[in-house]
């Protein structure tokens, strides 16, 4: 009779226990597709794949659209920058393009720094010339005196101040810009800088 009473008031003890226990709600598992936290990726690992590279690795492209003084480095570590656009009023010699009074002739100054490797064949580059304000494009000019055409090799390391000669009509107004672009196969993913500018 002791044992029976004593098993009751064990089962109405542990009773609550159970029912207390089982009201909790159990904690839910985490998803099994849940994504792992990101790692970083290491740049000079040779084995990540080219989509890898591009997404974690590769630097943003260098601005092309600047000021006259501002610097384009291409991506073999040539450095271009238009330092200023110069108005052009003579004295003419023969050979010059004499601009009538509705044109302005004026000359382009392009410093040039090879810090690539190799010599550099300035030959490979040129300039496209267009109105900022209103349109028109600018068209090859003559200037012989204080002339450097954009020709020759520079060294590895060597700089050199280029001159470009054109001629816009007047009613384009004095503000241009100059594009300057490269012939050989050179990947720039952010296209030609382009140096926007007043002509002075």
């Amino acid at each position: 009779m002791r044992i029976r009473t004593l098993a009751a008031v064990l089962a109405a003890f542990t009773l609550p226990l159970t029912a207390c226990g089982g009201s909790s709600d159990p904690k839910e598992p985490e998803p099994a597709d849940k994504p792992a936290a990101s790692q970083g990726v290491d740049c000079e690992d040779e084995n990540l794949s080219q989509e890898e590279w591009i997404d974690n690795c590769q630097p943003d492209p260098p601005d092309t659209d600047l000021k006259l003084g501002e610097s384009y480095t291409w991506t073999d570590g040539v450095k271009t920058t238009v330092t200023k656009i110069e108005r052009i009023t003579g004295p003419y010699q023969q050979g010059d393009t004499k601009p009538s009074a509705k044109e302005t002739l004026f000359r382009v100054h392009i410093a040039f720094s090879n810090g690539a490797d190799i010599p550099v064949k300035l030959d490979e580059f040129s300039t496209v010339i267009d109105g900022a304000i209103n349109g028109g494009e600018a068209a090859m000019g003559t200037y012989q005196a204080g002339e450097e055409p954009i020709a020759g090799r520079l060294a590895p390391g060597a700089k050199a101040t280029k001159t470009d000669e054109n001629i816009i009509e007047k009613r384009y107004g004095d503000k241009v810009v100059v594009t300057i672009q490269r012939g050989m196969e050179v990947d720039e993913p952010s296209g030609y800088p382009e140096f926007t500018g007043a002509i002075s």
